[in-house]
């Protein structure tokens, strides 16, 4: 049964949560992300239930705060999630006190202090009772009400810890939790697909309180890998927009994530998304002939190259070639892995420029990552001019340079990639980072036995991705160790090959655009 398109073309009223009714659960403290949550669905017009635990006093009082800043209805529930018959209560208590409920925000939780070998059993189980199952019980409970009223939103509070390994802390039961969660959601969003939608939502490290005990230390280093260089204060502006009602097409939001989990069914994906501005399909281009690259030609020198990026990790990169005088090459995706489109967002934006800035090569990995011989040759065009139209918007030009996914480019895709005029450049190499994603030993015995292939003539063009934080961070600096002890010069590809760097580009004007600054 597909989900009506709302009337209405008020952005105010698509936005609106007047009428509605929301639960959020695990909302009883000062601040924290179910605390603004609640108060961001009310701020909206919404009528809101909240929970607490183990602190009648702080659900009380946010429940009065609430009622009397934003004029609307707010009670307070005590609700063990981890108990099914407690949230069964809950539901049931609300739709009494309420008449109905439009969105359940399954977001109690609670951190874990250790990894496995340090905790016990019964740690784990706490973690994955309430981080897990309890959102288990949220679901279910709720569910049947959305069903049989025939519409409400779920949505999921997951974690970045749900999609990488957290470095350096030890939690793994917390981050199998919140990757459980964000399935959950996935899987969910089939589920219900006939009467509601469900989401997760992934925040980064939000000052909530909840990880004061983590050592100074290890804080710092969290706050180096992050852009801005501190935690987050939560807002609820991303979760309004998942549980809004004028949401065409959000459910299930981790099934729009390209290159591996798009399924068209559930929504438009990143695929489907276009550049502003005129196409440059039409663009003169010389062409260009010759196998892939994979080594440099410049006596002494090296190329290291990151693919993937833009990410939260890569201004940290830039700090670290900055300290050490050298330049490299990115390899950037337009739009993959839900980072949505790199010239809308004000972030990527200013990562790319301050690449160029620092004298890096920007060159083109797609636009969202494909097995590009797995395309036909339309789609495989349209992959580079869509990542060439948006590169265009932020710098005023576009690469010449191409690095393939996955180094798969046969004879078909090459001689598209020579028809629009790209050099293909692969790599000699790999710092086995896609291989070891968060041993930062193995990767090292990786680029050791790379190292001891070259002599001091250099020529190695090596391949890492700013995607993965412990390569990012870690392994970038063991590289630029080698090539100081080496006296090697890391420079980009295009310098690597005897090019001046501004031959790696095609001008284009950028479009006039709209930035999302959040």
């Amino acid at each position: 049964m597909p989900v009506s398109v709302p009337k209405s073309t008020s952005l105010h009223e698509l936005f609106s949560l007047k009428g509605k009714v929301v639960i959020v659960t695990g909302a009883s403290g000062a601040t924290g992300i179910g605390t603004e949550a609640a108060r961001g669905c009310a701020e909206f017009g919404a009528d809101v239930a909240i929970t607490y635990s183990s602190r009648p006093q702080g659900g009380e009082k946010n429940a009065k705060e609430i009622s009397e800043k934003y004029g609307v209805k707010c009670i307070p529930y005590k609700c063990n999630v981890n108990d099914y018959a407690d949230v069964q209560k809950l539901v049931e208590s609300v739709i009494k006190d309420f008449g109905k409920v439009d969105v359940m925000i399954a977001n109690a939780g609670r951190t874990a202090n250790a990894g496995i070998l340090d905790s016990s059993v019964e740690d784990w189980k706490e973690v994955i009772d309430t981080d897990l199952t309890g959102v288990l019980h949220c679901a279910k409970a709720v569910g049947h009400h959305f069903k049989e009223q025939g519409s409400g939103s779920l949505v999921i509070t997951a974690s970045m810890s749900g999609h990488i390994a957290n470095f350096p802390q030890e939690q793994t039961s917390y981050n199998v939790a919140k990757a459980g969660c964000i399935h959950l959601a996935r899987s969910l969003a089939n589920e219900w697909r006939d009467f509601a939608r469900v989401n997760s939502v992934s925040p980064g490290y939000i000052d909530t309180g909840l990880s004061d005990f983590i050592d100074k230390k290890t804080q710092d280093l969290w706050h180096s890998m992050i852009p801005l260089g501190r935690d987050a204060k939560y807002r609820a502006q991303g979760r309004i927009r998942l549980l809004r009602f004028g949401c065409q097409l959000g459910t299930g939001k981790e099934y729009c994530a390209v290159p591996t989990i798009c399924q068209k069914a559930y929504g438009r994906c990143d695929s489907d998304e276009i550049p502003p501005g005129p196409p440059t399909s039409g663009d003169k281009r010389p062409l260009l002939s010759g196998p892939p690259i994979t080594r440099c030609t410049q006596a002494g020198s090296v190329a290291i190259t990151f693919d993937d990026g833009p990410s939260n990790n890569t201004n940290t990169i830039l700090n670290l070639l900055r300290e050490a005088g050298a330049t490299a090459t990115f390899f950037v995706t337009g739009n993959n892995n839900g980072k949505g489109e790199i010239d809308l967002s004000e972030q990527w934006r200013e990562t790319i420029q301050a690449m160029d800035a620092d004298g890096h090569q920007i060159a083109s990995h797609t636009w969202t990552h494909p097995d590009l011989d797995a395309l036909s040759s339309e789609e495989r065009k349209v992959e580079m001019y869509r990542n060439e139209r948006a590169i265009a918007n932020i710098l005023g030009r576009y690469p010449t340079y191409m690095r393939p996914p996955y180094i798969s480019c046969g004879e078909d895709c090459a001689e598209d990639m020579k028809d629009l005029g790209y050099h293909i450049i692969n790599w000699s190499a790999d710092s086995g980072d896609s291989t070891f994603p968060n041993d930062l030993e193995a990767m090292k015995r990786a680029v050791d036995i790379e190292v001891d292939k070259w002599g001091s003539d250099g020529g190695a063009i090596f391949v890492q991705h700013d995607t993965i934080p412990v390569s990012a961070l870690q392994t970038t600096k063991y590289i630029l160790d080698w090539v100081e002890k080496r006296n090697w010069k890391a420079v980009t590809v295009a310098e690597c090959l005897g090019e001046q760097l501004t031959t790696a580009y095609r001008s284009k004007a950028p479009a006039s655009i709209s930035i999302d600054h959040q």
